[in-house]
């Protein structure tokens, strides 16, 4: 099975900070960047701060600046303390439109074709995409359904 859409809504999250790593490379190595993540076990660093109950219980992949920048980390409530090795984005409220979406790990997933589908779905109905929000991958635990397809939700900031 391809890679398609399992669901649309759309959601507000509230002022929040990010706190995770900025990944400078090509999207073509994020998944290697997520397998580092996952080895060194820098979410579980994290999630002794204490995260953001709308953070729940996902891992968070962000862009910002147009897609520009990708980092990997989790949602914490505003002006939570950034360990040592760790960046910040400060989250503005915004609101979203969120994709459930189902595909394979390696190749589906990690092209352009998610963002394309989505943003179609976004066109027909009617919703337009805020360049200054920060976009958002969450991924589930676990990361894969019964098939051996990764879930993962992608939001995206709306005007």
């Amino acid at each position: 099975m391809a890679l398609k859409i399992t669901k649309i809504r759309t959601e507000n999250l509230p002022t929040l900070r990010f706190i995770g790593k900025q990944c400078m490379c090509s999207p073509t190595d994020f998944v290697a960047k997520w397998d580092e993540w996952i080895k060194n076990g820098w979410f579980e660093q994290l999630e002794k701060l204490g995260v953001a109950p709308e953070n729940g219980d996902v891992y968070l992949g962000m862009t910002s600046d147009c897609g520009s920048r990708y980092w990997i980390g989790l949602l914490f409530p505003p002006g939570t303390p950034t360990p040592d090795g760790f960046e910040y984005a400060d989250i503005l409220a915004s609101n979203y439109v969120t994709f459930g979406i189902a595909g394979k790990k390696d190749g589906e997933l990690s092209g352009e074709d998610g963002a394309v589908l989505c943003f179609g779905e976004m066109d027909k109905r009617g919703l337009s995409h805020d360049p200054d929000g920060q976009d958002f991958e969450r991924y589930s635990r676990p990361t894969l359904d019964n098939k051996g397809k990764m879930l993962l939700e992608c939001l995206f900031a709306i005007k």
